[in-house]
């Protein structure tokens, strides 16, 4: 019955003792490449584990032996198929004492690479955009509706107000004497219907400039730029903005 359940589960389940393979199912033969399961059952989980991950896996298994305690978890890490190719990995990991006695380890193992090649590119196109900001002197920025306060501010905040990015919160506008004037169109429209007209959606694009004083008592002009982001549900999730200081044409 267990064995008919595995052969239908659409991700690869390999059940091994300190290392070594006991049962594979066909997900985890198409995974790793193997053109038969004995093929698999041949090797041990360090030759179908990246070399970076081996003294970690052995060292789990070391204490879980010793401990011989139901335990589990779970990990990203990289994979090694048959043809020697490597994959990132997502591993869930459950240790438990079989009715014969044995001590085992099952895991699931799902191929994540095209999402970690994903979140890869999105790491380098926002180091971009922080990048092309800060050449021109200006301050990357992202809220966070849930929280209430920046998910990530940029290190250029300590230059446009004389504070530093992790001691600047939204109140700190408020503590700076801020005050802030719509624009782009929305000239007149008072900032708190604007925020509840952008945080609804009505308002996508948020352009206002605010006045304020700098930390060493200068008072000075910024321009604040952003985008609200919404979840696909249409909860606003926060915003995506860019600060630019525009004193000199104030």
């Amino acid at each position: 019955c267990f064995r008919h359940l595995m052969a239908l589960f659409p991700s690869a389940v390999l059940i091994h003792e300190a290392g070594h393979l006991q049962y594979v199912n066909p997900a985890a033969q198409r995974l790793f490449g193997a053109d038969a399961v004995e093929m698999l059952l041949s090797r041990t989980v360090l030759d179908l584990l990246h070399p970076d991950f081996h003294a970690e896996a052995q060292h789990g298994w070391q204490r879980n032996r010793q401990e011989r305690e139901a335990c589990s978890r779970a990990a990203r890490l990289k994979i090694r198929r048959m043809d020697g190719k490597c994959l990132d990995a997502e591993v869930n990991e459950v240790a438990f004492t079989d009715a014969e006695g044995k001590y085992l380890h099952l895991i699931v193992v799902r191929d994540i690479t095209e999402r970690s090649q994903a979140e890869e590119a999105l790491r380098e196109r926002e180091a971009l955009y922080r990048s092309v900001i800060a050449a021109a002197d200006g301050v990357a920025y992202q809220t966070d509706a849930h929280t209430g306060a920046y998910a990530f501010l940029s290190g250029e905040i300590e230059k446009l107000t004389g504070c530093s990015a992790n001691e600047f919160t939204l109140q700190s506008w408020v503590d700076l004497e801020g005050a802030s004037f719509m624009r782009g169109g929305m000239e007149g429209l008072h900032v708190g219907d604007a925020i509840g007209l952008h945080r609804e959606g009505t308002l996508p694009y948020w352009k206002a400039d605010t006045r304020y004083r700098h930390r060493n008592g200068e008072w000075r002009w910024v321009s604040d730029s952003s985008v609200a982001m919404f979840a696909p549900g249409g909860k606003y999730l926060g915003s995506m903005g860019i600060l630019l200081d525009i004193s000199p044409r104030n």
